[in-house]
């Protein structure tokens, strides 16, 4: 089974005030959110191929860990928003693709079993989205004239998105990967 992998890094991460986009500053061991998800993806035997978006003006210079690795990685500009990037990316992985796997740069402590269980549960039932109890309070609103909070939710009933996501190709519809 074919499997390639997006990274989405195309965002400029403005809040994070550094001089250059926060997935490219190396803040983690020496190395940088994005530098951390390549090698997590390069390293893993699932994965065929890794195509990276990048910010435009990333992509003529891109870091010198996108430049030779052990397997086929393509990098491609970033959109406006992330589902322009992960579209950029898409029109790009090989035609043998039968699995696509979507990570965001942002998210740099993924593990190779997170990745391995996401793609077989893709395999399996045609696409997965890694996620985690919930850590943040949920509260259902009850809206008449005056707004009023119930009882806050216990958050482990409520899962929380996380990537990587995964899907086989032909089951998606046509609008999935830009969605």
């Amino acid at each position: 089974m074919f499997v390639s992998a997006i990274i989405a890094a195309g965002g400029r991460g403005q809040r994070f005030g550094a001089p250059v986009p926060k997935q490219l500053v190396a803040a983690i061991d020496g190395k940088s959110a994005l530098e951390r998800s390549v090698n997590l993806f390069l390293s893993h035997p699932q994965i065929d191929e890794l195509v990276v978006a990048l910010p435009a003006e990333f992509v003529g210079s891109p870091p010198p860990y996108l430049r030779a690795a052990p397997k086929p990685i393509r990098v491609v500009a970033g959109g406006a928003r992330r589902q322009d990037s992960v579209a950029n990316a898409f029109g790009v992985i090989n035609d043998a693709a039968e699995i696509v796997v979507i990570h965001d740069a942002a998210r740099p402590f993924a593990s190779a079993a997170l990745i391995s269980r996401t793609i077989a549960a893709a395999a399996e039932s045609g696409a997965a989205l890694a996620a985690m109890p919930g850590r943040r309070t949920c509260a259902a609103f009850c809206c008449d004239f005056i707004c009023t909070v119930s009882t806050p939710s216990p958050t482990s009933r409520v899962p929380q998105g996380s990537t990587a996501a995964a899907a086989r190709l032909a089951s998606r519809p046509a609008a999935w990967w830009t969605a």
